[in-house]
């Protein structure tokens, strides 16, 4: 991750801010947020529903589905 960025936990999404400037910048997902994982530039955010990839203000988020033959598979989620 950038240096100077902290990031929390919040019901709902996630907050970074930049500990220099004090720039705040929310991050909205439909449930909370319950640990994170630092890759590189990403920020993987690991919530109930799935995961969430912060990475240059944007997030994709990625959900656990269960095809028509029973075989689990990464899906984009779109709302």
């Amino acid at each position: 991750m950038r240096s100077g960025l902290v990031f929390f936990m919040l019901a709902n999404g996630a907050t970074r801010q930049h500990r220099k400037t004090h720039a705040v910048r929310k991050y909205d997902l439909p449930d909370d947020v319950n640990g994170f994982v630092a890759s590189g530039n990403r920020l993987l955010a690991y919530t109930r529903s799935g995961i969430a990839i912060i990475e240059d203000d944007q997030t994709t988020r990625y959900f656990v589905d269960r095809t028509t033959d029973g075989r689990l598979r990464l899906a984009q989620a779109t709302h």
